[in-house]
């Protein structure tokens, strides 16, 4: 989210109409630049933003997980973090 934002790529028009909390998540992930997730995620911060932008900028895009992705300590937190991608940019239903 720190990308799509600080980039202004999300869809404004989307995250005005149909999220709440905007602000709170916008100062949340202000502090998680691509360079301090870098050494914890074992993804470069360049790669961070290119994959970034290519989504938010993808005329449809979806985002698709199975049960893995849930069935550890962190599942919720990591099905908020990918639907709040789909909110940012309007992919979401």
């Amino acid at each position: 989210g720190h990308v799509i934002i600080e980039e202004n790529l999300y869809d404004k028009a989307f995250v005005a109409s149909r999220t709440e909390g905007f602000e709170e998540y916008r100062k949340i992930v202000e502090g998680y630049t691509p360079e301090s997730v870098e050494d914890i995620t074992g993804v470069s911060a360049s790669e961070i933003r290119q994959a970034a932008r290519m989504y938010a900028q993808a005329e449809s895009a979806a985002i698709l997980w199975g049960m893995g992705v849930t069935q550890f300590y962190q599942g919720v937190e990591t099905v908020r973090s990918l639907t709040s991608l789909a909110m940012l940019t309007g992919n979401l239903g």
